[in-house]
């Protein structure tokens, strides 16, 4: 289960890490966002590639330039979010929304949000979107 044997012997279940990215970051250019990061994951696993790739062709599709800097890139996990996230929140030309490897770092990336937000007063992200489920279940808002 989310993983895949490369000799072919085993069966194997696996997400669409590629149609999963798109719908996330789709769902931001809908909003209306034009400059858009990304927290990406350290690993060197198939999700990471894919995730990103897909994050790159969507904002392509969409006519959006992608920006080398808006991409950090840290262990996936909430720390590694929150570190991520205030490199990009700390730069003079923020984006506007993040995409996220996965919920861990969006955690990560709202614990960031948090501790810079009262030095913002205009283009402070105000979107994450991430693949995963957990923030729906248990954050407020969802």
């Amino acid at each position: 289960m989310d993983s895949e044997d490369i000799s072919h012997t085993v069966s194997s279940v696996i997400p669409d890490e590629i149609a999963g990215a798109r719908s996330a970051v789709q769902t931001l250019i809908d909003a209306g966002h034009t400059r858009i990061g990304m927290l990406n994951n350290t690993d060197d696993v198939p999700a990471t590639h894919s995730r990103l790739k897909a994050f790159k062709d969507t904002l392509a599709g969409a006519g959006l330039p992608y920006h080398e800097e808006l991409v950090q890139s840290e262990p996936s996990e909430v720390p590694g979010g929150h570190q991520a996230a205030l490199r990009l929140l700390k730069t003079p030309n923020r984006p506007t929304a993040i995409f996220c490897y996965n919920d861990r770092m969006a955690m990560g990336a709202y614990r960031a949000a948090g501790n810079l937000a009262s030095g913002f007063r205009t283009t402070f992200p105000s979107s994450v979107s991430t693949t995963n489920n957990l923030l729906p279940k248990t954050s407020t808002p969802p």
